[in-house]
């Protein structure tokens, strides 16, 4: 059985080793965060370089397009009327006058066909319900 120093040694060991490898691990992680490092080192051809900048121009359109598409669809909703919408809640305020014992009745309102704008398909669900 070892001794209390000789186990203090070993332990002492596997901490510097296990200390020099997260040093070396740091380097290799910010070398591999330079990329004119890699490609003077050899580890990198420079056309990941171009592939790189691309990446980054496309990240950046990437989230300008999402945040124009944001602000468009808020606009969208605040001056626009919601037709399909406004359709919606009529249909529901008159199965729910009609029907008051169903709760929270399922409003199918779907596009209509050539006799009608929109036409409300909830009759079968509200049947069942009552059923």
């Amino acid at each position: 059985m070892a001794s209390g120093d000789e186990q203090l040694a070993h332990l002492t060991q596997k901490v510097e080793k296990a200390e020099r490898e997260i040093e070396h691990l740091q380097a290799e992680i910010s070398a591999s965060s330079n990329p004119a490092q890699l490609i003077k080192d050899g580890l990198a051809s420079a056309e990941l370089e171009k592939l790189r900048v691309e990446n980054q121009k496309l990240k950046f359109q990437h989230n300008h397009l999402k945040r124009n598409l944001e602000e468009e669809q808020n606009r969208v909703r605040d001056y626009a009327l919601d037709v399909r919408g406004i359709v919606e809640d009529i249909f529901g305020q008159a199965i729910t006058a009609a029907f008051p014992e169903v709760p929270n009745p399922t409003i199918l309102v779907m596009p209509g066909t050539k006799f009608a704008d929109y036409q409300c398909n909830s009759a079968m669900a509200i049947a069942k319900v009552i059923n």
